[in-house]
């Protein structure tokens, strides 16, 4: 089989929604920024060289967030010396740092977008991190944090991919292509199917669709339509969907909300005044949903605790479908939000001053959004890990693209030939926002 390579121009798969011009000053802000020479090095080291250097939706989307972030700041009056003052910083090996950072910069341009004044703080700086003042004057003290995947999390992505690796191998010793898989894992650390167990699961679901209980756990088998467009699935690569999920460990989860919370309190214990207000925004994890950060964090204001903080903002991003696309689908990406302010606050919230924020890309909304799987919708506060195959063989000279739906990799090979190509995916989360 032979793979045709497939490149795209940077910023071609923004180009419907966002200006060209735009897109250009947005990505030279990138390399004014980190330099055009270190971004294109060969020997990547860092997680944005390896954006930069990649094609797709998902890369032009987080490069231009950021490119665009520095444009703002520098039309506000930011000076080089504090971009560099972060470099070093950011360019650190370790995640929290620069993705700390990126944070920083997003979080920056949600409020300049606003119509609110930003400054950025030298890294001595402790307590907080940025300095905004709204157009009625309320001066703002901003801490932001990042609360990374929890360990727990980490243990459920191990334990699933092997799980995931039995399933693989037994459609490939069926040569079964079209095959899906479904695990709702209600214990972790308990027995998994083997590969010969699933391979039986497989075959008496190729007509219809299977449950099966294995120890603790739920399993789902059985064969995904052909598409309509496409004559079969290929023969030569493979086509499979697998998703599992597992209920988090909910308070475990907040028990990490309420640590960040805790300690960016006590960064604002020496620098509580009264005429400035005490903001913390806290990005969580995708599989926390930000309906439960709110609903715990406001029963821990009741309690009259974190008195140095006058509100908190959670974020979060996603890649979703465009629903109001009625005749065909697009892919957004969507930034979650809840304000809570804390009413037993030494410096309380000023009611009289509406902060306005807005997302230079994509949607905004309130709550989570569903957790959907190409059709299947699972429940909020889930583990989920996903992959999804789709090897399909069309008619000689049909036009063809990736897949628009998030988390699908698609393979298109032409009918009669040994011609295939690998389309650009679109992922299910983004790398570095």
């Amino acid at each position: 089989m032979q793979f045709i390579k497939l490149t795209e121009k940077r910023g071609i798969t923004l180009q419907s929604s966002i200006p060209k011009r735009e897109l250009i000053k947005a990505y030279g802000a990138c390399q004014w920024w980190l330099s055009k020479n270190w971004l294109n090095q060969k020997r990547i080291q860092h997680p944005i060289q390896k954006i930069w250097q990649s094609s797709g939706w998902a890369s032009d989307t987080e490069l231009y967030l950021i490119g665009n972030t520095i444009l703002k700041l520098r039309d506000q009056g930011t000076k080089r010396d504090a971009f560099e003052g972060k470099k070093k910083e950011f360019l650190g090996k370790q995640s929290a740092n620069y993705l700390g950072y990126l944070f920083e910069l997003l979080v920056s341009n949600l409020f300049i977008e606003g119509g609110n004044k930003v400054n950025l703080l030298p890294p001595s700086a402790v307590g907080y991190d940025l300095d905004v003042i709204t157009p009625k004057g309320t001066q703002i003290q901003v801490s932001c944090k990042v609360v990374q995947s929890s360990q727990k999390h980490k243990i459920f992505l191990q334990e699933v991919s092997k799980l995931k690796n039995n399933f693989v191998k037994a459609t490939q010793s069926l040569r079964l292509n079209g095959s899906f898989f479904v695990a709702e894992i209600n214990k972790i650390h308990s027995e998994l199917p083997s590969k010969e167990y699933i391979k039986k699961c497989l075959r008496s679901s190729i007509i219809v669709p299977e449950y099966f209980i294995y120890g603790e756990n739920t399993f789902l088998s059985g064969k995904n339509p052909i598409p309509s467009y496409a004559k079969g699935f290929s023969i030569n690569m493979p086509s499979y969907s697998f998703t599992a999920a597992s209920k988090i460990d909910k308070k475990y989860e907040l028990d990490r909300i309420k640590s960040t919370v805790n300690k960016a309190n006590k960064g604002f214990k020496e620098l509580t005044v009264k005429d400035k207000v005490n903001l913390t925004v806290i990005r969580i994890p995708q599989y926390l949903s930000i309906e439960s950060a709110k609903a715990y964090i406001e029963s821990e204001f009741a309690k009259g605790i974190f008195r140095n903080t006058s509100a908190i903002l959670f974020l979060q991003t996603h890649v979703v479908n465009n629903i109001k696309k009625k005749n065909h689908q697009e892919v957004l990406i969507n930034t979650s939000f809840q304000f809570v302010i804390n009413p037993s606050s030494v410096v309380v919230w000023p009611l009289s001053d509406t902060l306005h924020m807005a997302q230079p890309l994509g949607t905004v909304s309130t709550t989570t959004p569903p957790i959907q799987i190409i059709d299947q919708k699972l429940e909020q506060d889930m583990y989920i890990e996903t992959d999804y195959i789709e090897s399909i063989i069309v008619p000689l000279g049909t036009p063809m693209g990736g897949s628009n739906i998030a988390g699908v990799r698609r393979i298109v090979q032409w009918e009669g030939t040994d011609l295939a190509m690998e389309m650009f995916p679109i992922p299910t989360e983004l790398q570095l926002l």
